[in-house]
């Protein structure tokens, strides 16, 4: 029971940071945690340049709100240490004009993804830095 919750907060402080860095959403699941999703920075989504119009930024919350949605997002098979899924990618018409780049982690027996939500136009250097940093720190 400790363990988990200090693996709770350990991924609750690694959402904010990657949000904090990256100033777009950051989602993290847990494998074993069922549907429990952490997320942090939603607001940023009203930042994003492309996302101007309400009901389309509306429906991009919602889709953050819908658990099992997000997970069959964020849990397909990745191909690649960091998957980077474009607009139209995500199979999600309300996603349009939104980018996702995900990378998996695993330390012992523990196993998860961290996610990153932006505009299509997001800063992708950027955004796979902080990924693969935290990846590889969460993995060691």
């Amino acid at each position: 029971k400790q363990y988990v919750n200090q693996l709770e907060l350990l991924m609750e402080k690694t959402s904010s940071t990657i949000s904090d860095l990256t100033n777009y959403t950051t989602i993290i699941t847990v494998d074993d945690w069922g549907s429990k999703i952490i997320l942090k920075g939603t607001s940023n989504v009203v930042g994003y340049h492309e996302q101007t119009d309400l009901l389309k930024i509306q429906a991009i919350l919602k889709i953050l709100e819908e658990k099992e949605r997000l997970l069959a997002l964020i849990n397909r098979d990745l191909e690649h240490k960091i998957d980077i899924y474009i607009g139209h990618e995500m199979a999600l018409k309300e996603m349009d004009g939104c980018s996702l780049a995900v990378s998996s982690f695993e330390k012992d027996g523990v196993s998860g993804r961290i996610a990153v939500l932006g505009p299509t136009r997001m800063d992708y250097d950027r955004v796979v830095s902080a990924l693969e940093y935290v990846s590889d720190l969460l993995s060691h």
